[in-house]
């Protein structure tokens, strides 16, 4: 797997945690408006309120744990993006470089070969 499918790779998933957190968020908020609506309705039944609204308080608990995980591995995901970027980068100065250097041996042989065939024209004139 190269750089560029791993930085589509990370970045897919960036995409997806952040789309994860959108709906996590989504879902807190409603979870606290069915809580808010459940404390104003108690009157019919408080103790069966009292347990939907610690049952929502609970899953928004364990939501907002999911969340600050995610913004946790949304931040690492990003450090590493970042990571391989820098990488990205130091990898087309090293191209850059190696085309640089094929380049002079390029000029390096064209000039080999010009004297070869000049000492073979050389060696012709003395034989002939």
């Amino acid at each position: 797997m190269n750089i560029d499918e791993r930085l589509e790779r990370l970045a897919e998933r960036h995409e997806a945690l952040a789309q994860s957190i959108e709906l996590l968020t989504h879902d807190i908020s409603e979870l606290r408006a069915s809580a808010e609506a459940a404390a104003t309705a108690a009157t019919a039944g408080f103790a069966a309120a009292k347990e939907r609204h610690e049952a929502n308080w609970e899953r928004h608990d364990a939501l907002a744990h999911s969340v600050e995980l995610l913004v946790a591995e949304g931040k690492q995901t990003g450090e590493r993006v970042r990571h391989l970027a820098i990488i990205a980068e130091q990898n087309e100065v090293r191209a850059g470089h190696m085309m640089e250097n094929m380049n002079r041996l390029g000029r390096i042989l064209e000039i080999h070969d010009a004297r070869i065939d000049q000492n073979a024209q050389r060696l012709e004139r003395l034989e002939g």
